[in-house]
């Protein structure tokens, strides 16, 4: 007979090892952080720095035990592009890292009661005083690969003080609308590996991912986009000069907005 191979011995070995390359990941992001703090040196390298080990993190987090640690790890990622200057909100990134660095020495994943407590105690970006602000708190994913626009957007959003998530392709986009259900998936019609318009009709597909609101970015009008079999519950919004203004007013349709109304510049 072969060998018996135990299993939950193998299984608890690479979660500690992963607890021992996710501290000194933290310790390498620690260290940049100071570094950016201090100013010294070259600071475009300590950024790399920092979002190397935190992609690394979350590149491994779930697969080892530590789903939560990924989650925080993902984040932070989305928190840090959403701004415009993280010199001014270093405090707010290492309280991510403290968060992450807590479960990683408790060597335990947290219960979802406490995971979604602390979720909720994390910073959101919020570049500057706005006078919008939405009717409650509001996950918005953008899917678009990562470039310039993807950036603005991002900021102009987090700055009406929506949480903002990041993707970069139509597969990453399914996986986290299944799993963090956000109030709104905003995609760019171009993308990697199938289209925004794919990517509408695989949600409306999917029974559980149906209600999602979805608004497609796309150089062709409404009209257009109706001869390529988009859904019809889909905000089409061509991309030209004031197109911003046209995602404004499909927010505030949404009801996602309170208070004061204020279209994005």
């Amino acid at each position: 007979m072969g060998k018996h191979v135990d299993v939950g011995a193998i299984l608890a070995n690479l979660s500690a090892e992963f607890v021992d390359d996710c501290l000194d990941n933290l310790d390498e992001c620690d260290n940049a952080v100071a570094k950016l703090r201090a100013k010294s040196g070259n600071t475009q390298s300590h950024y790399d720095n920092l979002h190397r080990h935190v992609h690394s993190i979350k590149g491994t987090a779930g697969t080892f035990g530590f789903p939560a640690v990924g989650v925080i790890a993902h984040r932070l990622e989305d928190f840090v592009e959403a701004l415009e200057n993280i010199h001014n909100h270093l405090d707010e990134v290492q309280n991510f890292l403290d968060s992450m660095r807590g479960i990683a020495e408790s060597r335990q994943n947290p219960t979802d009661e406490k995971f979604q407590h602390l979720l909720r105690s994390l910073p959101r970006a919020q570049n500057r005083i706005a006078a919008v602000r939405p009717a409650r708190g509001v996950n918005i994913l953008l899917v678009m690969a990562r470039n310039v626009q993807r950036k603005i957007i991002g900021q102009e959003l987090s700055a009406c003080g929506f949480d903002m998530s990041f993707v970069a392709t139509g597969v990453q986009a399914i996986s986290f609308v299944l799993s963090a259900k956000p109030d709104v998936v905003i995609s760019n019609y171009v993308l990697d590996d199938m289209t925004g318009g794919d990517l509408a009709r695989a949600l409306v597909a999917i029974e559980a991912t149906q209600g999602t609101r979805f608004a497609l970015l796309s150089s062709a009008d409404a009209s257009e986009e109706k001869e390529r079999d988009i859904p019809e519950s889909v905000a089409v919004i061509k991309k030209e000069v004031n197109y911003t203004e046209s995602l404004s007013e499909h927010l505030i349709k949404w009801g996602l907005f309170g208070g004061y109304i204020q279209t994005l510049k």
